[in-house]
């Protein structure tokens, strides 16, 4: 009995093999390279606590730390977002399409934490911020939408700071 040679492959066969090898190389090298080298991750900030007692937490900071800033007498524009602590949205600058802006230090109709927790924002910073009972709507809260003693989840985008000179004129 003689045995039968082996099947020589054919180029297209060899040229297939060497392609499919080639591209899993590829890929495999490419995805290895993405998992790396692949788009930054933003970077995270510590929260913080004010002396006031707001919990501080930074989403975006802007690196330019050139930019205004929140002080007293600044005029500030923003969105604000404030929920309850079970995430029920109680009011949005946002969803109404409409920033609100003030000057910092000036009676404006917000809860007072909220004001101590942007002081020191960069324009086009963004953070969220828990506010304590006592600096949000109190032991009254605000009949039918804040529950009497609710924190408060606020999430502010500063949209413009103009500098307390530049503010008023002067």
């Amino acid at each position: 009995m003689s045995e039968e040679p082996a099947p020589v492959p054919t180029t297209m066969q060899i040229l297939t093999k060497r392609t499919f090898g080639g591209l899993a190389f590829a890929i495999a090298a490419t995805l290895g390279a993405c998992a790396l080298f692949g788009p930054p991750r933003p970077p995270e900030y510590e929260p913080y606590t004010t002396a006031t007692g707001v919990w501080v937490k930074d989403l975006v900071v802007p690196l330019d730390a050139s930019l205004p800033r929140v002080v007293p007498g600044a005029r500030v524009t923003m969105h604000y977002d404030i929920a309850l602590e079970d995430g029920t949205l109680v009011d949005s600058s946002r969803e109404r399409g409409q920033s609100v802006e003030f000057v910092v230090g000036e009676e404006n109709g917000l809860p007072p934490g909220l004001l101590h927790g942007i002081e020191g924002m960069l324009r086009s910073g963004r953070r969220t911020m828990h506010v304590p009972p006592a600096l949000a709507f109190g032991e009254a809260g605000v009949p039918g939408v804040v529950p009497p003693n609710a924190m408060l989840v606020v999430t502010v985008e500063l949209l413009d700071v103009v500098p307390p000179a530049a503010a008023t004129g002067g």
